[in-house]
């Protein structure tokens, strides 16, 4: 998702993607990097994971494993309560194909499915947290439907500057 924020004749202007691009399905390949060798990292995404879990739960799940401190992304919805599901980092193939042999086990009371996840997902997931941009009553509001989820900040100024006429 992306937002331009920009001073026009003294109003500022806001404009931001309506419709958050879609999350890509999950892929054979953990993350677009997953080939390039030891450096690379692997995403899995862990489903069903009780409202209740904590990200302590989730280590418990992946005991044996090892993990980062920062590996665990726990998701939220839209309200900021959690989703039920999970997006883990590794370091190392092993590790996650290690993981993935944790498909159905239980946490709790519930079965866990453990797939791969593609960096888009973790981008978004991240995203779907950030507070919404504070805007100032007497700010202008633009809001534009059906831009290409490629649009960049710079496409927009360009597509604000041009003349009607052309």
């Amino acid at each position: 998702m992306f937002t331009l924020s920009d001073v026009i004749d003294g109003c500022t202007v806001y404009v931001s993607a309506v419709d958050p691009p879609p999350i890509a399905a999950p892929s054979t390949v953990a993350s677009p990097s997953a080939a390039a060798g030891p450096s690379s990292t692997y995403l899995l995404r862990l489903r069903g994971i009780p409202w209740n879990g904590t990200h302590a739960d989730v280590v418990e799940f992946l005991r044996g494993i090892p993990l980062d401190d920062d590996a665990i992304f726990m998701c939220v919805a839209p309200d900021g309560t959690p989703n039920g599901s999970a997006i883990v980092r590794f370091s190392h193939k092993a590790d996650m194909d290690a993981a993935m042999k944790r498909h159905k086990e239980k946490m709790h009371h519930r079965y866990i499915e453990v797939f791969p996840a593609a960096e888009s997902e973790l981008i978004a997931a991240k995203a779907a947290t950030l507070p919404p941009p504070v805007i100032s009553p007497s700010a202008l509001v633009l809001r534009l439907r059906g831009l290409p989820f490629t649009a960049s900040d710079q496409d927009l100024r360009d597509f604000l500057e041009m003349d009607p006429g052309t």
